[in-house]
């Protein structure tokens, strides 16, 4: 859906719509990668 539809039909405002976007986008950058852990010396 376009994004004028979505603040339309759905009421996010723009900046929700945006924050949704980055976090949608995050995840699929990280997709099945391998993180170390952060305690590790």
């Amino acid at each position: 859906m376009s994004d004028a539809w979505i603040l339309k039909n759905i009421g996010m405002d723009a900046d929700e719509l945006l924050r949704l976007k980055q976090i949608s986008g995050l995840a699929e950058l990280f997709r099945n990668k391998e993180f170390s852990n952060a305690q590790e010396i």
